[in-house]
């Protein structure tokens, strides 16, 4: 893990424009931190892609001094916000934006190797006024390197190493099959380097090395921001805040929504439990001891975690030899990482990219897009239904071109409308008029709450209400009130079978309803309820039987339920 972090982690402080050692010196300590504190098992952390986007703006703005006290910042309100127990927001995320997160992820990390097979020293942004194919706020997509102004290299160096990464992905696959007393990818690593250095340099066709892209040789020791002479530490002011809180909730949030996010990826591969808030605390610590010690922001490094996964890592005791290998690395053993080849980076994270994606998707996506006869047709027995497909592609649409962050975001607010217009048209009523009584009984089925609060009134014209006994019960057994929308759309249902001279009373609400109704006990001053026994058992048989069911808006045969499709129909009717 620690020889694929090098150059990975290099690449991002190239682009939030930090010194490498920045970034560096962010990796171990995160890594061997949030093992310690309190990390999900086998997972690795670091400086992150998107941490280093979220950074740009700040340090080209006001300078790198100033991103540690933004790092700070952003750590602070992730141990806050573990601490009062947010990560169980978590649970909002549906499955479908989490297989979007994971390809986004994956599409990502593709492209984010293109930068190795550009000429070393002219990476991207490395030439003066070289600008971005596209940018957004502070957001940039990564596929910069495809449209930027730097060379790439030469078709043999670019043959080697395309050779050297289809080696390591295909040992990384197969040598497992063989034994798991290794790990593949440390046989990969080796082997690969092995064969750049005994074959490709002596027959003339070198790949490009990791020293290539990025010297080692001079690594720096951490020491606190303050007692360090060479870095030059703002004031603690309310102008700095000022100047650092926009970049510290922007780390803040792309660090603790990836982190969560591939918490979950993991676990869900792993099986083994973790605590989301636990692990939120200590990255946030984590963040801020990197910052006092001069790194950069960082997170869960989704596409090394899968790598240290698929190579036995499971444990937190991964995590932690990860980080303080690297740390033995800077501090010692730079020149053995310097000879490890590119090519077999590449290979790694390619490794990371097979194991993170979701190759069904695509099947599932034509499978929601297909009529039924044509699925038949494909045997295309995957179909999730058309909102899932819809999140699914809006997530990885976001996520590859703005960030992922955003793309949770849109996802489960995706998520959340199509519930609620769901469940704004599974609201049912049937009509009971009991022999020999002058009452009538309405059974209510269905959530009570914003979204179909006014289908459930529409339900009730004044015209189907005029015609009804002066006895009314609401039998709402079958019906949850969820919020205070539904109780407003109840009372005013209760008042208006009232003002037409009905007598009402609201029958058999569930224990949650009556605790929701009590705490708002003022609403309902004056409203008549019936408990279950209340009611004749003859009369709520015949209903569970569909006896004696009308349609509550124009008499239709006996048997039919008014639902909440019909209430279009209805309004207009009740209209003229």
């Amino acid at each position: 893990m620690a020889f694929g972090q090098v150059p990975e982690v290099t690449s991002y402080a190239i682009l939030a424009g930090v010194s490498p050692n920045h970034a560096l010196q962010t990796t171990w300590i995160m890594g061997v931190i949030t093992a310690i504190v309190g990390g999900r098992p086998g997972m690795i952390s670091g400086a992150t892609a998107s941490t280093a986007i979220a950074s740009i703006n700040l340090v080209r703005s006001y300078g790198v001094e100033f991103l540690s006290y933004a790092v700070m910042l952003a750590g602070l309100m992730q141990i806050a916000f573990g601490f009062l127990q947010l990560g169980r927001l978590l649970r909002f995320v549906p499955h479908s934006a989490m297989v979007g997160f994971a390809n986004a992820a994956s599409i990502i990390i593709i492209f984010a190797q293109l930068k190795f097979l550009k000429i070393p020293g002219q990476g991207i942004n490395a030439q003066a006024g070289e600008p971005r194919a596209i940018q957004i706020g502070h957001h940039s997509n990564y596929y910069s390197v495809l449209f930027s102004y730097t060379p790439w290299i030469n078709l043999e160096t670019l043959t080697v190493m395309l050779i050297e990464a289809a080696l390591t992905l295909f040992i990384c696959i197969l040598f497992p099959k063989i034994t798991k007393i290794i790990p593949g990818t440390f046989v990969a690593l080796t082997f690969v380097t092995i064969l750049e250095w005994s074959v490709a340099r002596q027959v003339g066709f070198p790949g490009l090395l990791v020293q290539d892209y990025q010297s080692l040789e001079t690594p720096s020791i951490s020491r606190l921001i303050f007692m360090d002479s060479t870095t030059t530490v703002p004031p603690i002011s309310f102008d700095t805040f000022k100047k650092v809180w926009p970049t510290a909730i922007a780390l803040f949030a792309v660090s603790t929504v990836e982190t969560l996010l591939t918490s979950r990826v993991v676990g869900d591969k792993t099986e083994i439990k973790g605590s989301e808030n636990l692990m939120t605390a200590a990255q946030g610590l984590a963040q801020f001891v990197s910052a006092l010690l001069g790194g950069i922001g960082g997170g869960a490094q989704i596409g090394q975690s899968i790598v240290n996964y698929k190579s036995g890592g499971t444990t937190c005791l991964s995590s932690f030899f990860a980080g303080a290998i690297l740390f033995v690395l800077l501090a010692g053993a730079y020149p053995a990482v310097g000879c490890v080849p590119l090519g077999a980076i590449i290979g790694l994270m390619l490794y990371a990219v097979y194991n993170l994606v979701q190759w069904k998707t695509c099947l599932t996506i034509l499978s929601a897009i297909f009529p039924q006869k044509m699925r038949d047709i494909l045997f295309l027995d995957c179909k999730v239904s058309r909102v899932d497909a819809l999140i699914m592609l809006a997530v990885m649409a976001v996520g590859v071109f703005f960030d992922l962050a955003i793309a949770l975001f849109v996802g489960t607010t995706i998520s959340v409308y199509a519930f609620s217009w769901d469940c704004s048209n599974r609201i049912e009523v049937e009509r009971s008029l009991p022999e020999g009584e002058d009452s009538v009984i309405y059974r209510i089925k269905g959530p009570l709450f914003t979204s179909t609060s006014h289908t459930l009134l529409n339900l009730f014209t004044k015209e189907t209400i005029s015609k009804d006994p002066n006895d009314v019960i609401l039998y709402l057994q079958d019906a949850e009130i969820h919020d205070w929308s539904g109780q407003i759309a109840l009372k005013k249902l209760y008042n208006r079978i009232e003002a037409m001279g009905k007598t009402v009373a609201l029958s058999s609400l569930s224990a949650t309803s009556k605790r929701l109704m009590e705490k708002n006990s003022t609403l309902w001053y004056g409203v008549v309820f019936l408990e279950v026994e209340e009611i004749d058992e003859e009369d709520l048989d015949s209903m569970q039987k569909g006896a004696g069911e009308e349609d509550v808006q124009d008499g239709a045969e006996q048997g039919e339920a008014v639902t909440a499709e019909d209430a279009e129909d209805d309004e207009i009717r009740s209209t003229h």
